[in-house]
C-alpha cells in the first residue's frame, strides 16, 4: 500500500443551509445582468445537495495580497547576522533604514530624516547613539547652533 494514500481523504460537500438558498436566489433575480450565463448548460434552477457548487459562497477580496515568501537559500540567514551601523552617529537599533550621501540604507532613521531636510552636521547626534557626547554632540538644531557660535567667538576672542 502506498503510504500516500493513508494521507488522502475524501470529502463530503457541506449540507446546504439557509444562506445558501438565500444566495442563490439573489443570483437568480439578475439574470438579466448576467445573459451569457442564462444560455450555458448549467442548470442554476435545481442545484443538488450532493453537488459540489460552482460558484464561491463570498466574493473575492478586493484587500492587499499577502507577500509571498521566497526562500533564499542558506546563506541568508549568514547575511542577517551582520549588524548594519549608521555611517553618521554609528547606532546600529534604528526602526528604519534611510538613504544618505553614501547611497540608500546607510543612515539611521534620525540622520536620515535630518539628512533630506539638509540640517544633517558633524555636531548631531541622537542621544542614545554610541558615538554621543555631551561636551561635542547635541541632538537638538538650536543647541548646536549655541555650541557653534560659543566657538566661533572663542576663535575670534583668541586669535
Amino acid at each position: 500500500m502506498d503510504p500516500l494514500e493513508d494521507l488522502l481523504v475524501d470529502v463530503e460537500p457541506l449540507p446546504a443551509t439557509a444562506d445558501d438558498a438565500e444566495e442563490e436566489l439573489e443570483w437568480l433575480s439578475n439574470k438579466d445582468a448576467f445573459p451569457s450565463l442564462e444560455a450555458s448548460s448549467i442548470d442554476f434552477q435545481s442545484p443538488s445537495p450532493s453537488a459540489p457548487r460552482l460558484f464561491p459562497g463570498k466574493p473575492r477580496s478586493q484587500g492587499r495580497r499577502r507577500r509571498r515568501r521566497v526562500f533564499l537559500g542558506f546563506g541568508a540567514a549568514e547575511k542577517k547576522t551582520e549588524k548594519r551601523k549608521c555611517k553618521h552617529c554609528e547606532t546600529e537599533d534604528t526602526p528604519q533604514w534611510r538613504a544618505g550621501p553614501e547611497g540608500p540604507k546607510t543612515l539611521c532613521n534620525a540622520c536620515g530624516v535630518r539628512f533630506k531636510s539638509g540640517r544633517l552636521v558633524p555636531e548631531y547626534r541622537p542621544a542614545l547613539s554610541p558615538s554621543f557626547s555631551p561636551g561635542i554632540h547635541s541632538n537638538s538644531h538650536r543647541r548646536i547652533l549655541e555650541m557653534r557660535r560659543r566657538r566661533h567667538r572663542r576663535n575670534a576672542a583668541v586669535s
